[in-house]
């Protein structure tokens, strides 16, 4: 269902004399952090275990984080990212990936697109009232990098471009098309820094990403709360995209400590 009705429905679900164990949530958690810190106690008053959706388990970017380590020493030195529709529809998922791969986030500073976009050929959950921006990220770790979000494209996209200080790495085509660049030996000439050809990686799976969600949640301890999927990732996410926001109202960084 939209994010918008997360709230009201996880609250009659838990008036409900029929409880059920799991709820499974669509991306975003909500629509507020407010509701969504609401919507965690409730389903640990009411014992029930809480995921929202994401992209972690996706097998390409399960190897992305294994590529960094590596080959290439877990070494970044920014990170580029970009991704059609709004914040809440597909946004969610990069800032969700970028928490994974890169590590928690410190704080943001944004831009709002405001070029008023009706409707999107290529998404149907796409509402004008979603947010896009552009934001520099400053992460815990001291890297900073930079996320753009658009709405302004015929055709959907959702890339991620890793900067390493032995190479660079590119997941594109949605998440379709992996490949990393290392240097090629110097000859002499100071053009001849620079790196070979890309290897492309491919990525099999037996199994489809929601078969690989519903098995990673059966199989999920009682207190697993950082679980890929875990409500806790969803909020923490949320309260970027959050920031994002308020950061392109104001004009100025948002800290999330």
């Amino acid at each position: 269902v939209p994010y918008k009705f997360h709230f009201d429905i996880i609250n009659q679900i838990c008036d409900n004399k029929h409880k059920p164990k799991i709820i499974f949530c669509e991306k975003p958690i909500s629509d507020s952090v407010r509701k969504a810190e609401e919507m965690i106690l409730l389903c640990k008053t009411n014992n029930i275990k809480f995921y929202v959706n994401n992209r972690r388990l996706t097998p390409i970017y399960q190897h992305l984080r294994k590529v960094i380590k590596n080959e290439f020493d877990d070494e970044i030195i920014t990170v580029n990212t970009w991704c059609s529709s709004g914040l809440h529809a597909i946004g969610i998922h990069m800032i969700e990936l970028l928490r994974m791969v890169i590590g928690e986030i410190k704080w943001v500073f944004a831009i709002q697109e405001n070029e008023q976009v009706e409707s999107l050929p290529f998404s149907a959950n796409f509402e004008p009232d979603d947010p896009r921006v552009q934001a520099m990220i400053g992460f815990n770790n001291g890297i900073i990098g930079n996320f753009f979000n658009s709405a302004l494209t015929s055709f959907t996209y959702f890339e991620i471009e890793i900067l390493c200080r032995n190479g660079k790495i590119r997941v594109s085509d949605n998440g379709k098309k992996f490949e990393y660049w290392k240097p090629s030996l110097p000859k002499g000439s100071t053009l001849s820094y620079k790196l070979n050809e890309p290897k492309t990686i491919k990525i099999a799976s037996s199994s489809t990403l929601f078969e690989e969600i519903a098995i990673s949640i059966a199989e999920a301890g009682e207190k697993d709360i950082y679980h890929p999927l875990s409500a806790q990732h969803g909020i923490k996410s949320y309260r970027v995209l959050d920031a994002m926001v308020r950061s392109a109202n104001m004009g100025k960084m948002v800290d999330l400590k």
